[in-house]
């Protein structure tokens, strides 16, 4: 059971640190993406993804704690997610050319 805590929280720094790496990514970097995410709306998309993933991630985090109910969980998540959504943006707003 320890190794799989370490796993998830390996897994949540990780994602964490690529979720900031993409986000802070200067847009230049991704003026010659594929076609496949060439559509209207298609960063909202991304978005989604990588902070549903960050979401389970934590919440999975949560869990394998064992002293926490799903209600108490999940608002904490949505907490979470939310500041560092807020935070990111930010961020991004105060480094923007």
């Amino acid at each position: 059971m320890k190794n799989k805590k370490h796993l998830y929280i390996t897994l949540l720094v990780i994602w964490s640190v690529l979720v900031c790496a993409l986000l802070f990514a200067p847009s230049i970097a991704f003026a010659h993406e594929p076609k496949l995410f060439n559509f209207p709306c298609s960063d909202k998309v991304v978005h989604f993804g990588l902070f549903c993933v960050l979401a389970l991630l934590i919440y999975k985090n949560f869990l394998l704690k064992g002293s926490y109910s799903h209600k108490i969980i999940s608002k904490s998540v949505l907490i979470i997610i939310t500041l560092f959504g807020l935070t990111t943006e930010v961020i991004q707003g105060l480094t923007a050319n």
